[in-house]
C-alpha cells in the first residue's frame, strides 16, 4: 500500500514542484506564464507566499504527486479577505482524487485563516477543470477574452467563485503568520 502525506510544502519541494508545473506552461494554455519558472523563481514563490497563505503537496511514496497553493486575489485592502488558488498535478497522478483531496485541506487552512471568498481563472475550453471545479462548489463569476494565451486570437479565461465560510457578518482580518506580522513590526 501506498504512503500517502499531505502537508505544507517547503522550499525543499520546489524542484519537484516545479517539475510539475513546467509542462502545464510549455505544453498548454493552462498557466498563464509563457515560459516556465527557473528553479530560483519557483522557490522564490514557494518562500514569499507561504509567509501569508497555505501552499500544500501531496507525497505518495516519497515523491510530489501535486500540488495546491493560494495567492492574494487583490491587493487592496477590500480583498484581504479574498484569494486566488491553482492546483497542479502530475500527469501519471491523474482521476486519482489527488487534486480534490489538496483543495479540501486547502480550502479547511484557508477557512481557519479567515478567508472568506476562493476565486480560480480557468482556460478555455477546459472542460475537465470545469467540472472538477463546479463540483467542488465554485460558481461561473465572469469571462475574460483574448487572455491566457500567447496566441494573436487569445483564449478566453473563465472567472469562478467559490466560499471558505458563508456568513454575513463583517469579517476579521485574515490570520498572518507570526513571521510575517513580525517583519512589519
Amino acid at each position: 500500500m501506498s504512503e500517502i502525506i499531505l502537508r505544507p510544502a517547503t522550499v525543499d519541494d520546489a524542484a519537484e514542484m516545479l517539475a510539475i508545473y513546467a509542462p502545464y506552461v510549455i505544453q498548454t494554455t493552462v498557466s498563464s506564464e509563457y515560459d516556465a519558472p527557473t528553479l530560483e523563481e519557483f522557490t522564490r514563490r514557494i518562500r514569499t507566499f507561504t509567509e501569508k497563505l497555505p501552499w500544500l503537496v501531496c507525497i505518495i511514496d516519497g515523491e510530489v504527486a501535486g500540488y495546491g497553493y493560494a495567492s492574494p486575489h487583490r491587493t487592496r485592502a477590500a480583498y484581504q479577505w479574498s484569494v486566488e488558488t491553482s492546483i497542479y498535478v502530475a500527469q501519471d497522478w491523474h482521476r486519482h482524487g489527488i487534486a480534490g483531496a489538496i483543495y479540501a485541506a486547502l480550502f479547511e487552512v484557508l477557512a481557519m485563516q479567515g478567508y472568506y471568498n476562493i476565486y480560480v481563472g480557468i482556460t478555455s475550453p477546459n472542460e475537465r477543470s470545469m467540472k472538477f471545479h463546479k463540483a467542488m462548489g465554485f460558481v461561473i463569476s465572469g469571462a475574460i477574452r483574448r487572455v491566457c494565451t500567447s496566441s494573436a486570437s487569445g483564449a478566453t479565461c473563465s472567472g469562478w467563485a467559490g466560499a471558505c465560510v458563508r456568513t454575513t457578518a463583517h469579517p476579521s482580518r485574515p490570520f498572518r503568520s507570526r513571521r510575517s506580522r513580525t517583519a512589519r513590526s
